[in-house]
């Protein structure tokens, strides 16, 4: 089972703030992924970069369960 945000979030013990402020995306951002609501491909590319800087960890889009708003068809 991939692990999600939240996941993350409790073994590296970061902030919403300090994630949302490192990966350059409004707090509600971070806060949709860690409870699972849809974000962008972008937003969450982001967000993952702010957590490689925060924790040292690289993780991608396939590595991890999370949400993402599909485009229209």
């Amino acid at each position: 089972m991939k692990p999600t945000l939240l996941d993350l979030r409790e073994e590296f013990c970061f902030t919403i703030v300090e994630l949302a402020d490192v990966a350059e995306v409004e707090t509600q951002v971070v806060y949709c992924m860690l409870i699972g609501r849809p974000v962008s491909r972008w937003q969450a590319n982001k967000v993952l970069l702010g957590f490689k800087r925060l924790s040292g960890k690289t993780y991608r889009l396939e590595d991890i369960s999370v949400n993402l708003i599909q485009p229209d068809s």
